[in-house]
């Protein structure tokens, strides 16, 4: 293999590592909020944590994003909620900038030595 090819699986496995960190992550965000901030939590009208899995975006998950947006969270004074927070940013700059390296690679270099890209296809198909 090329180092080209290694390069190119390494980004991969970084984007994909980081994309399924996401997910926990996130849950333990929406626990922290349900078990110590319960009058907060309630005001979101969320019902159960399955909006967290679903793929479209109802008005749960919109809630759920518009407190964190908005900035109500930093109203709890809450350090651990706030460090799940950096963690979950954190995780995304992770995600997208690996996965931008890993396409800037594609368009550059337009080789896939290691078949990163037919992965890639094939994975997103699932």
């Amino acid at each position: 293999m090329t180092a080209l090819g290694l390069i190119q699986q390494s980004l991969c496995f970084a984007f994909l590592a980081a994309a399924v960190a996401f997910i926990p992550v996130r849950y333990r965000i929406y626990r922290r909020l349900h078990r110590r901030h319960r009058k907060a939590f309630d005001q979101l009208r969320i019902s159960s944590p399955v909006f967290l899995w679903r793929e479209d975006r109802d008005a749960e998950e919109t809630a759920f994003e518009g407190f964190f947006s908005s900035g109500k969270h930093e109203e709890l004074n809450d350090r651990r909620l706030t460090a799940l927070l950096r963690l979950e940013s954190s995780i995304e700059w992770a995600c997208g900038g690996s996965l931008l390296l890993l396409l800037i690679t594609f368009l550059v270099f337009r080789a896939d030595p290691g078949h990163v890209w037919e992965f890639l296809v094939d994975l997103s198909r699932y």
